[in-house]
């Protein structure tokens, strides 16, 4: 009798476990910058972080990225910064090996045109943000981008000199340059600053190809005015 009562409380127990539900993974999370500083080898094979993760990393110690874990205020909630690589859609786009870059990655469009790079940031309060977006544009050639916010492309605002404009202008030079200018009519036509105007709640921010151009995009930096 006791031994029937211990198969029934044991099946009962077996058939309150859901299969559906995954283990919890305590590992510690990172962000994907920190995984592929970590791991460069990641970014050489073209794998995402988290898939690299889940069918090696975790086996091998590595911390649990999270993309989230890339886009959180800093200091305070006028400061969103994130790091290029770690967007959650890439259309055109590789992540490249760059020593002097934030984590020793930075990403670059392809030749693919369209290209493109989401990220779903968190804006903690409404209004007008200062875009400042870390840039290596070898030569004139590779010194453009767009930008978009919740799908709308950005152009200069009213009462800028260059109102109306979607061309943004990066500095040239084999440094990085973080200062964003609107680009006019003519060669040399370039004047900032370059701002976006946010809701809070959930948003998009987007990083656009502009023509054949292919700058190296290291980090993002949107500050509350």
């Amino acid at each position: 009798m006791k031994i029937l009562i211990i198969i029934l409380v044991l099946m009962l127990v077996s058939c309150s476990k859901d299969p559906d539900v995954p283990p919890v993974d305590n590992t510690p999370k990172c962000s994907y910058a920190e995984y592929y500083r970590q791991r460069p080898d990641v970014v050489k094979a073209g794998m995402d972080a988290l898939e690299h993760y889940r069918k090696h990393g975790k086996a091998e110690g590595m911390c649990q990225p999270c993309k989230d874990c890339d886009t959180p205020p800093v200091g305070n909630e006028k400061v969103i910064t994130f790091e290029a690589e770690a967007y959650g859609t890439g259309v055109g786009v590789d992540k490249v090996n760059v020593g002097d870059a934030s984590g020793g990655v930075a990403i670059q469009f392809t030749s693919t045109p369209n290209g493109r790079v989401d990220y779903e940031i968190n804006v903690k309060k409404t209004g007008t943000y200062l875009v400042a977006i870390r840039t290596k544009a070898s030569d004139s050639e590779n010194n453009g981008i767009f930008i978009s916010y919740d799908g709308d492309i950005q152009r200069a605002p009213n009462g800028h000199i260059y109102s109306g404009v979607a061309d943004i202008f990066l500095k040239k030079g084999g440094t990085w340059f973080e200062e964003l200018q609107w680009q006019g009519p003519g060669h040399g036509d370039v004047k900032g600053p370059v701002t976006v105007y946010m809701h809070a709640g959930k948003r998009t921010f987007t990083i656009w190809k502009r023509k054949h151009e292919r700058p190296l995009i290291d980090k993002v930096t949107l500050t509350l005015q």
